[in-house]
Order: structure tokens, then sequence, then C-alpha cells
């Protein structure tokens, strides 16, 4: 069997506004082992992105546990937690998040460099990274000189750059045309089945879904 690359234990989230709490996430219990993909679907405003931030690290829970590849990741330092953000999981989201004023390969390689790697060797490996995801000759332009697919794939070579044992996807292609999104969701199963690439997307498209090899339904903050 294979390891488990995520662990979420009685998981739970609440929002305070003002002399409201509002309740987002209520006892999950989620456990994705490596080389799986699975799938995260549900209504509008069921908790779906809330968990996926939780579980790479970037929104701290009320009460409850993460664990990526073993590592507790709300029990470490800061400086710890910005370790295992950085190199235990990469993330893909709907608006790319690229950084305009600079290329496409400067944008892939900034992990790299983040880590302490050479802008040599962060670069290199940003040009093979955007050769396996199709941008060969692009990785000279902007962001601004991109479709939203290219963006879209710019990214996805940004979150594998530190070869992450888990990779998060919060509606990937929620802002592309449907063959556009098509072709976005094939290649993270490229990654998957050619790497054995551990995927947890968040996604609105039951078709694309269904493609993973678990879909998880969340409504009103528990897994149904």
């Amino acid at each position: 069997m294979n390891k488990a690359v995520l662990q979420i234990q009685e998981l739970t989230k609440t929002f305070s506004l003002g002399e409201t709490c509002l309740q987002v996430l209520k006892g999950i219990n989620l456990t994705v082992s490596a080389g799986e993909i699975v799938a995260i679907v549900g209504p509008s405003g069921a908790g779906k992105s809330t968990l996926l931030n939780i579980a790479g690290g970037l929104l701290r829970p009320s009460s409850g546990s993460v664990r990526l590849s073993e590592q507790a990741v709300f029990t470490c330092s800061g400086e710890r937690l910005s370790w295992i953000r950085n190199r235990l999981v990469g993330f893909v989201f709907q608006m790319h998040h690229l950084l305009p004023e600079f290329s496409a390969m400067e944008n892939v390689a900034m992990p790299g460099r983040i880590a302490g790697q050479s802008r040599a060797s962060a670069n290199q490996r940003a040009r093979d990274l955007l050769k396996q995801v199709g941008l060969e000759g692009r990785w000279k332009h902007r962001p601004g000189e991109l479709s939203g697919g290219e963006q879209q794939r710019v990214a996805i070579a940004r979150a594998l750059f530190n070869q992450p044992g888990l990779l998060l996807a919060d509606e990937p292609t929620g802002d592309l045309d449907g063959t556009t999104a098509r072709e976005i969701f094939q290649l993270l199963m490229k990654f998957n089945r050619e790497r054995g690439q551990t995927l947890v997307v968040v996604s609105h498209n039951p078709e694309l879904a269904r493609e993973a090899d678990r879909v998880i339904t969340l409504q009103d903050g528990r897994i149904v």
C-alpha cells in the first residue's frame, strides 16, 4: 500500500465575523496516498478552498491536525512551516498568481531562488519544466503576453519546481474555456501517470472530477 502523503484528522475551522462565529469545517478526516488523484467537489461555500488552504499550511485550523509526508504541519516553528510549504507541497490557484514583471522562466524559478539555488541552476530547471508543460518557446514572455491557459501552465511548472510530494490545485480550470480546461486537467493527469505526482484538486466541473481516483463531496463543512 502506498504511504500517506496527506493525513487530516478531526479538522475544524471557525471564522469570527464580529459577534458571529461561522464554522466552515466540521470534523474533517481525510487520508491521501502517494500517487493518488483526489477531486473535491461541492456547492459554493461548502469549505473546499478552506480545506485546501489548511492542507497546504496556508491557513491554520481551529482544531485538528494535518500531516504532510509524516511532518506535523501546525506544531512546528514559523521557519519550519515555511520550509514545509516550499518543499513538500505545490500550489496551483485559479488566478495563477504570477508576478507580472517577471518572465515565465523567472516565475517558475522563484521557489528555487527562495530555497537558495543559484540563478543559473534555477533558471535551467525552470526552462526544463516549461518544456514539459508545452511552453518551450515561451520562457522569455511575461504573464501579460501569455493566454490564460499558458499562464496556468506556467503556474503548474512553478508548483512542481521543488518536486513536492503533493500538488494542491484550487479550481485550476475555473477561469478557462472548456477546451483549455480539459487540456490543463489532462496535463495534471499526465504528471500523475508519468511521475506518480499526488494531486488533490478542487473542481466545479463534475466531468473532469470524475477522472480522479476518488471524488469527495463536501457539503456544509462535512465530507458526505
